[in-house]
């Protein structure tokens, strides 16, 4: 983790870099291709961020991975679609 930022008593405010290793990006579809997208020293990293108070802090990180996620599931399940109606024409062609 690099970057910077202020903590008082009723503020956050930083601006973040995270690197994560490929392995760990792998169990999260879609996040190494839209999120941590900069690669350096072997791992991926992504800007985060941080905003809120000390109480209830918000970071903009996951919101970005979710969508994401969404995105990279939506095409999978397209192209899966799209094979299982290729498949089934096939049948009938038979």
């Amino acid at each position: 983790m690099e970057g910077a930022g202020t903590i008082t008593p009723d503020r956050l405010d930083g601006n973040l870099l995270i690197g994560l290793s490929p392995k760990i990006l792998g169990w999260i579809p879609g996040a190494e291709e839209k999120v941590f997208v900069e690669q350096r020293d072997g791992l991926h990293w992504a800007k985060v961020n941080i905003s809120g108070t000390p109480d209830q802090p918000k970071e903009d990180l996951t919101r970005r991975l979710v969508g994401a996620f969404r995105d990279r599931m939506t095409k999978e399940f397209k192209g899966q679609a799209k094979d299982a109606v290729k498949s089934l024409l096939d049948m009938f062609h038979q």
